[in-house]
């Protein structure tokens, strides 16, 4: 018969195979297969029983494999599941989950609203989850509600087909607010300085791109886009109660109105990761026609955007972010689809929202971005901004002086909610006439 040996100390039995079979069993199985694997030693034919020092030892692996042995734990519920997503957040779980979601919620205060409840989400998610390089897709979503009926809805998306091909980037915003309002053109607005009024309104847009790609990081794409605003009342009292009110502050244009808009683009993209980019270039010119639907306007308007981005890494965690933008209309447009300040939370932040309108916009922003610690980061820019009602004011010096180019700068607080997507919070400080306005942001992504 076949021997094997075991050494104990000084001592050495012979044991058959089969008892060394049920050994190496009791190794592997762990603690909860000792007692089995016990009795099928202790009656294998023709192995001895073990003296008091082979006992020790057999006793001593017993309790190391039970150490060993994970327990079951039950899956965590309520706040318990929620803080554990949030907590670990940060660790892409696309591979294994068909939608890994995380969010927060918080009370809210502004001026305008009142107290409320407001948070974000963010989710990653892949149409693919065998497919190794693409990158996945994302979908955040922030939205407040206030005491006095006050709601707004923003949603963002970037999805990724399977094909490498084509991508698709969505976003949506309902609003039903109050908020201060100076006019619809610049010098309107910067005349009347301490004289502005409320006004309630309700909003709706919804935007598509889907782009396509080309050779050597060039995509072409389309835009689809629908947008309609109505003012419900200003400062309390509807149209036929003050109707002086709506004409002076409205420029005598319609309180309502829908346009749609379809659109072609170009890009040049070698970002990494759209909503948190750790380098690459992006230049973007897009040209769109947009057509009245209802309400204000008169009927025809082509727009032209142009957009340029560059991430450049400086010292280790750091990173220098350079944003410039135009956004130009070939005529005067209905108030509700001019360029806003600050309007899309990305430019121009620290001013309020619709402080200076006008058909056309230009600005340029440069951020310095600093990882500190495991998921959280800080960032401050600066920026300057001029809007303008016709492109050919550009060219004039009369749209270059002090009171049309106005600065914003600022420092933000960043946290990894998702693998690679940040919650933002941004403090910045903009210029209100001769006086200092500043105001917070919170949104999921990067600014630009």
């Amino acid at each position: 018969m076949r021997k094997v040996f075991n050494f104990v100390g000084e001592q050495c039995r012979p044991i058959n195979v089969r008892a060394a079979f049920i050994v190496l069993v009791l190794l592997l199985s762990g603690a909860s297969g000792l007692e089995v694997c016990a009795q099928e030693v202790a009656s294998s034919g023709d192995w001895q029983a073990p003296d008091a020092e082979v006992a020790r030892v057999v006793d001593s692996v017993a309790v190391v494999l039970a150490d060993s042995v994970p327990s079951v734990k039950k899956e965590p519920k309520g706040l318990a599941k929620w803080w554990q997503s949030f907590a670990h957040g940060n660790i892409d779980n696309t591979r294994n989950k068909p939608f890994d979601v995380s969010f927060v919620v918080a009370p809210t205060y502004a001026d305008d609203g009142g107290f409320g409840i407001g948070g974000g989400g963010s989710g990653l998610f892949r149409i693919d989850r065998n497919d190794t390089i693409l990158p996945p897709s994302n979908v955040s979503l922030t939205a407040n509600v206030t005491l006095r009926a006050f709601y707004s809805f923003y949603f963002k998306s970037n999805i990724y087909l399977p094909n490498h091909r084509d991508h698709f980037e969505v976003y949506a915003d309902f609003q039903s607010r109050n908020r201060r309002f100076w006019g619809v053109n610049f010098d309107s607005c910067y005349a009347r300085e301490g004289d502005d009024v409320k006004y309630r309104y309700t909003n709706v847009t919804v935007k598509v791109d889907w782009l396509h790609t080309l050779p050597a990081h060039f995509y072409f794409g389309a835009q689809a886009l629908f947008t309609t605003r109505n003012v419900m009342n200003i400062n309390g009292s509807k149209v036929s109660e003050a109707p002086e009110l709506f004409e002076r502050y409205l420029s005598g244009q319609e309180k309502q109105g829908g346009y749609a808009s379809l659109g072609v683009l170009l890009k040049y993209d070698t970002r990494d990761f759209i909503p948190n980019p750790s380098r690459g270039v992006h230049v973007m010119l897009k040209e769109a026609c947009y057509r009245k639907v209802f309400g204000a306007g008169t009927g025809w308007a082509w727009n032209t955007i142009f957009s340029f981005n560059t991430n450049v890494p400086i010292w280790r965690g750091s990173l220098l972010a350079v944003h410039v933008y135009g956004n130009f209309f070939n005529m005067d447009v209905p108030w509700f689809i001019r360029q806003e300040i600050a309007a899309d939370y990305a430019r121009m932040r620290g001013y309020y929202i619709g402080r200076y309108f006008d058909n056309n916009q230009m600005s340029a922003t440069v951020e310095l971005r600093q990882h500190i610690w495991k998921r959280i980061g800080v960032t401050a820019w600066a920026s300057a901004g001029n809007f303008a009602s016709t492109f050919g004011d550009y060219f004039t010096a009369h749209q270059w002086e002090a009171k049309r180019v106005l600065p914003s700068f600022g420092v933000g607080f960043r946290l990894e909610f998702k693998k690679n997507v940040n919650a933002r919070i941004d403090y910045g400080f903009g210029r209100d006439g001769a006086a200092i306005y500043s105001a917070f942001v919170f949104d999921m992504g990067e600014a630009f």
